[in-house]
């Protein structure tokens, strides 16, 4: 892997066109059209389409015949407007498509136990699944995949800028943020009680149900 010289999806415009670029992410979506491969491939900014074609070369679609949706890869390739009338307007990206010349795959993903994907490959297409069409008992089982949703992204980003905001806000008339620590009541699940130090004095102390839960460490 090559982390220098990576590209993310989100961030490709038409400036990179006709230049090579070096990709990383999850393959969102794959779309076999016989010669043709097609896929989506996601990042933390984006999704973009790149094509594998075996005129460019044949054991890189050889290899990529063997993907699968969420299995991790990095690719490189030329970045090429799209064709007219094929264009994606639900994407970032959706005039632009990477034509592969190497592929390489990082992570093999499993079985999943629900479709990640949001996005249509062709422009019109409907969505088989949406988080609101899950089992919620589901979703929590499977968190750890269920994050990777771009619409849950959105919402921690949507959170995280909020708080940004606020922080700025009162950073900008000289407030300060102090932290406190947290004080736990130690359960009855709980297989014995140490003390936890406050505010970094050893004679002040509070019960804690695990070690794992005491984050202040005091010399």
């Amino acid at each position: 892997m090559n982390w220098k010289e990576r590209t993310y999806c989100g961030d490709l415009n038409r400036d990179h066109v006709g230049s090579d670029v070096t990709l990383m992410g999850w393959v969102d979506a794959i779309r076999d059209h016989g010669n043709i491969l097609f896929i989506h491939l996601r990042d933390v900014r984006g999704i973009v389409q790149a094509i594998f074609d075996p005129t460019i070369n044949s054991d890189t679609c050889e290899t990529a015949l063997r993907l699968r949706q969420e299995d991790v890869i990095q690719i490189r390739g030329a970045v090429a407007l799209r064709e007219p009338g094929t264009e994606n307007p639900n994407l970032i990206t959706g005039d632009l498509e990477v034509f592969v010349r190497e592929v390489t795959i990082l992570s093999k993903a499993r079985t999943l136990p629900f479709q990640i994907s949001e996005k249509a490959m062709v422009f019109g297409e409907e969505i088989q699944t949406s988080p609101e069409s899950l089992d919620e008992e589901l979703r929590l089982k499977y968190r750890y995949l269920d994050m990777r949703r771009p619409s849950i992204q959105r919402l921690f980003r949507k959170r995280h800028e909020i708080l940004r905001t606020v922080r700025q806000y009162l950073e900008d008339r000289r407030f300060i943020e102090v932290e406190t620590p947290f004080l736990t009541k130690s359960t009855l699940k709980a297989h014995g009680t140490i003390s936890c130090p406050a505010a970094c004095i050893r004679a002040v102390s509070t019960p804690c149900p695990s070690p794992r839960n005491c984050s202040s460490k005091c010399s």
